[in-house]
């Protein structure tokens, strides 16, 4: 069981080190991609276990550069080679599940999807009108940032301006942490490079296209069949006082019993002690196993 790890990374990098600290191993590949507005330098120890994206990009929160990060982590580990499963996660990220428990677990689901999901409109987007405002508005982000990009939407919609989603796919959204197989990887892949000019002049105006491009995507592919409505990560969006929650010692028991492969968010600068009670649980369920 081959496993591929792809991490989006922009801060918090003694977090990082440790997080491929612990999910690298004998049959498992990490590429990552750092943001390009981050100075941060790869120190050559980590550089030698990962494949660290020379072509970065410029993240901007809610813009479709994150999109374009997460396909230029895929092209770059399709070129490396063949993985039983891929995953996305953050910089941010922890394992809950031990590595063997993860290989244990995607063994015994070869065949399937792991990709939350929902179609558009959903109730549980209502602060964007199910999803509708993120694609029926133009969110220029990337070239103007959130703030002034929301007030050209404002104007948008004082003027009764919209957009139709794409007629070639049905609307889908969801979390951005998928667990794929290669197959489902390169479909996404080919099918961006086959219709990336109609696809980068809609969804680069798209808001979190992230949550809504590669979703669309599966959802309408033969793979959909396939797909399990679960992302596999523990993450608190109702508690705050952030969303996601950075998780902390209050959330350990919660994180300890969810049965998730991984959670997040995590920050040192929050609370350290979290990621150790964490790390130490996944190191004492390997020795148990020795």
């Amino acid at each position: 069981m081959k496993i591929a790890y792809l991490i989006t990374a922009y801060r918090d990098f003694d977090h990082l080190t440790r997080l491929i600290d612990n999910i690298q191993g004998e049959d498992t590949e990490i590429f990552v991609h750092i943001d390009r507005k981050c100075s941060y330098v790869l120190p050559d120890t980590l550089r030698r276990r990962t494949h660290l994206l020379e072509d970065r990009f410029l993240v901007n929160w809610g813009g479709f550069s994150l999109t374009l990060a997460f396909v230029s982590l895929m092209d770059a580990c399709r070129q490396q080679g063949y993985y039983d499963f891929i995953l996305l996660i953050s910089g941010q990220d922890f394992p809950v599940a031990s590595n063997e428990e993860i290989q244990r677990f995607l063994s015994l689901h070869r065949g399937c999807e792991f990709v939350a999901h929902h179609q558009l409109p959903f109730d549980g987007w209502s602060h964007s009108n199910g999803g509708l405002d993120r694609f029926q508005y133009e969110w220029p982000i990337d070239e103007m940032g959130f703030a002034a990009a929301r007030e050209v939407v404002a104007e948008q919609q004082r003027r009764g301006v919209c957009r139709k989603f794409p007629s070639q796919l049905s609307p889908y959204g969801g979390s951005c942490w998928l667990t794929i197989s290669y197959g489902l990887m390169a479909y996404v892949c080919d099918y961006i490079a086959a219709n990336f000019d109609w696809i980068y002049p809609f969804f680069r105006k798209v808001l979190l296209a992230d949550e809504i491009l590669l979703h669309s995507i599966i959802m309408n592919s033969p793979y959909r069949h396939q797909v399990v409505n679960n992302d596999l990560r523990y993450i608190d969006w109702y508690s705050g006082p952030d969303f996601p929650r950075t998780l902390t010692m209050e959330d350990a028991d919660k994180i300890a019993q969810s049965g998730c492969l991984f959670a997040r968010k995590f920050d040192n600068n929050v609370d350290a002690a979290v990621i150790d009670q964490l790390e130490q649980r996944r190191w004492s369920q390997v020795q148990n196993k020795i």
